[in-house]
């Protein structure tokens, strides 16, 4: 017995070479009434196109030549109703919505989680350099400028350079690696340059690194002999307020903010210890 189920337009997955063609989707009740091509209702073969039949919970695929070869199990070659076809794509759609919802929230959590861990590293011991220790002292004038480190943790430069004015935070020969990690030194205003104002770094081997405004990434295990802050022969600076901050490259990229000195707990157990001896 074979059933005519209904016709549809070709689709790709009807694995149909001649694609213009209107089909008929044929069911047989066994493989031996697998029809022949001449033998199909409704249903001109041409030369190179394919059909379905199913015969025994088997597709089969239909040759130009009039032989059957085995397909695909039959729900692949299963035809829907427009209703049904509605149906499924609404399924899908009500998927994509959980799923976005599902990526808002996560989103969400993601944000929340960030900003738990950047308060945590704002809030702790994120900036390394010392300011307050300056060995240049927490007021000083050099070279026609005035230095001041306010209690914020942030230097102010006042007055005409009458030359190179640099105000050292960690001494010269200091040979000191803050991080093993990676560490980014920040601090300097926008707009500095090699003659006005910067904020600078030398590592053990003479390497002289600038930061104008934009900071400066220095590699893991960096050793600073010192750093400074410097407004150049000639420049007149009013409240120019540096944020000298050094801090490692994964704390900066959380949270670029300037975070005055706090000491760690490991520095403030070695104060407490030097303090009572």
């Amino acid at each position: 017995m074979i059933v005519i189920e209904d016709y549809i337009q070709t689709q790709p997955y009807t694995d149909q070479e001649a694609t213009t063609h209107i089909r008929a989707h044929l069911i047989c009740d066994t493989q031996a009434d697998l029809p022949a091509p001449t033998d199909i209702p409704l249903y001109t073969l041409e030369m190179g196109s394919k059909a379905d039949i199913i015969a025994d919970s088997t597709v089969f695929k239909m040759q130009s030549n009039g032989s059957w070869i085995q397909q695909l199990p039959p729900e692949a070659a299963a035809t829907y109703s427009k209703s049904e076809i509605d149906a499924m794509i609404q399924d899908i759609n009500d998927n994509l919505d959980d799923v976005q919802i599902d990526i808002t929230e996560i989103r969400q959590d993601i944000a929340s989680d960030r900003s738990v861990l950047v308060d945590l590293i704002n809030s702790g011991a994120k900036n390394l350099l010392d300011v307050f220790s300056a060995s240049s002292g927490q007021t000083a004038t050099i070279n026609g400028i005035t230095w001041t480190v306010n209690s914020d943790g942030t230097v102010t430069a006042n007055g005409t350079a009458t030359a190179n004015s640099f105000f050292y935070i960690l001494p010269n020969n200091t040979n000191i690696a803050l991080s093993q990690n990676a560490t980014f030194m920040s601090g300097c205003p926008a707009g500095g340059s090699d003659t006005t104002y910067e904020m600078q770094t030398v590592e053990v081997g003479g390497a002289i690194h600038h930061d104008y405004g934009s900071g400066y990434e220095q590699r893991a295990g960096y050793v600073y002999r010192y750093v400074t802050l410097a407004v150049r022969n000639g420049y007149t600076a009013s409240d120019l307020t540096f944020q000298p901050m050094i801090c490692t490259k994964a704390d900066y990229d959380l949270s670029p903010e300037f975070v005055a000195y706090t000491p760690s707990l490991s520095k403030l157990y070695q104060l407490i210890r030097s303090y009572h001896s």
